[in-house]
């Protein structure tokens, strides 16, 4: 018998914050970890949401490490794909979508105001754009067109329960958790056939090489390194 298709859904700064900004392993390949942990899953697309760091002084250095990380990811998608021209075993494709942060000044209130002092304070608020609402209709999309037979979520996002909802209930399909916090949100729970969560064994089981080749140039492939820190 055949195994059920899944296609995987990354919330990718969730995925950082709650599962390896602490860690050594931010060096992660993504669709390794996802076929790592879904066996009884044929794997056909891993799509990967996230947005570009906004430079701030003194921190360019963190825009150039995800720059870098993004590329190899798009370096082991590209060899997936080429992969797939000469070999039934070729891992699956990994499609990076990507939304935006935007920041903006905006008044809020102290937490704890000095007697007689101000009670508010102006601060630099940044938000992520569209990576909710692409991933959202993405998998609400791919599941009415027929792609899957799972659609497996990595983030522990509750604003994500609606799609899940409309797959798993109206579509009858299978949904799936891979959840990168410690305990899975509620609303997303209820909602799912399974809830696996991201361990450090698992990460430490699914780190891309050192050394990512990536696409050729004039003068060879280029190598694309793991930042150091990583």
């Amino acid at each position: 018998m055949r195994q059920p298709r899944a296609f995987v859904y990354v919330d990718a700064w969730n995925l950082f914050y709650g599962a390896l900004s602490k860690t050594p392993f931010k060096w992660l390949d993504v669709a390794l970890l996802a076929e790592q942990m879904l066996p009884e899953y044929d794997v056909r697309c891993i799509r990967y949401y996230s947005a570009i760091l906004d430079p701030r002084p003194g921190q360019e250095y963190k825009v150039e490490r995800q720059r870098t990380y993004l590329r190899a990811l798009e370096a082991r998608s590209e060899g997936a794909r080429s992969q797939g021209a000469r070999s039934q075993e070729a891992r699956a494709p990994l499609v990076i979508q990507y939304g935006r942060f935007r920041t903006h000044t905006t008044r809020l209130p102290l937490a704890e105001p000095e007697p007689g002092g101000p009670t508010t304070a102006e601060v630099l608020k940044t938000e992520e754009k569209l990576t909710d609402v692409n991933l959202a209709v993405h998998m609400v999309h791919d599941a009415h067109l027929g792609r899957f037979d799972a659609a497996v979520l990595v983030s522990n996002d509750s604003d994500l329960a609606e799609p899940l909802s409309i797959v798993r209930h109206e579509l009858d399909l299978e949904v799936g958790v891979l959840c990168p916090h410690l305990h899975a949100a509620d609303d997303l729970e209820r909602h799912a056939r399974f809830v696996r969560p991201i361990r450090h064994k698992h990460l430490r089981a699914a780190q891309l090489p050192d050394v990512v080749l990536g696409g050729a140039e004039s003068e060879g492939p280029v190598e694309i390194r793991k930042p150091e820190g990583w």
